[in-house]
């Protein structure tokens, strides 16, 4: 359930780098560590196939440009097929 594994990560960043601070012109933007960097966590189930696909928004991209930014690429665990 993508709520749940996003929801873990996220706890798991507060944990590690203090409160998270979403970007008020995102639902996946946050500041970390004091605002020192920027996560963007995009999110996929698993397509037939094993396939994923993560649509990575243009403005969201933009915000990132010239500061320190990392992506996290999100995806439930599922059982070997």
């Amino acid at each position: 359930m993508p709520n749940d594994t996003r929801a873990r990560f996220l706890r798991s960043l507060a944990g590690r780098f203090g409160p998270l601070k979403r970007m008020a012109a995102s639902q996946s933007l946050f500041e970390i560590a004091d605002g020192r960097a920027l996560v963007y966590l995009r999110y996929s189930r698993v397509h037939d196939g094993g396939r994923t696909f993560y649509g990575l928004r243009a403005q969201d991209i933009t915000l990132l440009r010239g500061k320190t930014a990392f992506v996290a690429f999100l995806c439930a665990e599922t059982s070997p097929r």
